[in-house]
């Protein structure tokens, strides 16, 4: 069930030499910054959706447009959204840069601490493997495995 072996995206983004941009600023994308550099990894740049670009910077780097971005860091970019969303017009949005560049979503927590990264999956292995298995039907299964492969790779598919 669980993908043994497989490291998060934390640990994968950590040694991947691509321009990684947030897009989003706040403390969502305060905490997706901490999270990489607790693996020793930076985020390159930042973009926002065009009412919120201004005139301004966002953790000593300037706040872009998309367009911006796409200048700066070319079209190879790793686009790391840092906010939630149910909005379906965002939701498209998302959906378009995940069709053009690699999307990976970060989760972080909204209070506290911690995130769910291969030492987390390997300290609560047993105990995800326990709910799994008290799982009665395949339904319930598919959506236990897709919650943690999301969690695992950060992919809007799932």
């Amino acid at each position: 069930m669980i993908m043994n072996g497989s490291l998060t995206y934390w640990e994968t983004l950590a040694h991947d030499s691509r321009p990684k941009v947030l897009y989003g600023t706040g403390n969502g994308a305060d905490k997706i910054i901490d999270a990489f550099a607790s693996y020793g990894a930076k985020i390159d740049g930042v973009f926002a959706s065009s009412g919120f670009v201004r005139n301004r910077t966002f953790r000593d780097m300037p706040v872009l447009s998309y367009e911006g971005a796409k200048a700066r860091f070319g079209e190879d970019m790793v686009i790391l959204p840092a906010f939630g969303t149910a909005l379906p017009d965002v939701m498209d949005f998302f959906k378009y840069l995940d069709s053009r560049h690699e999307v990976i979503i970060p989760e972080v927590p909204l209070y506290g601490s911690g995130i769910f990264d291969t030492p987390y999956l390997i300290k609560n292995l047993r105990e995800l493997e326990t709910v799994y298995n008290m799982l009665s039907d395949s339904l319930s299964r598919e959506i236990f495995e897709n919650v943690i492969r999301f969690r695992m790779t950060g992919k809007l598919k799932y």
